[in-house]
């Protein structure tokens, strides 16, 4: 079978393939940059999350502590009272800054 197109009919052709070329590689463009933001949006989406965890554990965890039924204190490396939970103020009467002066004279 022979191909009956003129050279300018087949510029027309070459022309059109060209043109929906380059709205395909647009479209393409357009997907894969969209995709990028949905991906990153996840990505933020998953580092908000961890971050909120994070902040929430040192509050959990000092809830606990403050509120538990046996005694806890917090001391620095010079065993300085930093900080007493309630069972400690309760049975001692007192708070960590008085506990200081106390343990001072020790």
């Amino acid at each position: 079978m022979e191909n009956k197109n003129t050279p300018f009919e087949l510029d027309v052709q070459l022309h059109d393939l060209h043109t929906l070329e380059n709205r395909l590689h647009g479209v393409t463009k357009q997907n894969m940059d969209e995709l990028s933001a949905i991906e990153l949006a996840m990505q933020n989406k998953e580092l908000f999350r961890g971050q909120i965890e994070v902040e929430d554990k040192p509050s959990r965890y000092f809830l606990l502590s403050r509120f538990a039924p046996e005694g806890y204190c917090t001391v620095d490396k010079a065993g300085m009272v930093l900080d007493v939970n309630r069972t400690i103020e309760t049975m001692l009467g007192m708070s960590p800054c008085a506990l200081n002066e106390i343990l001072h004279y020790v």
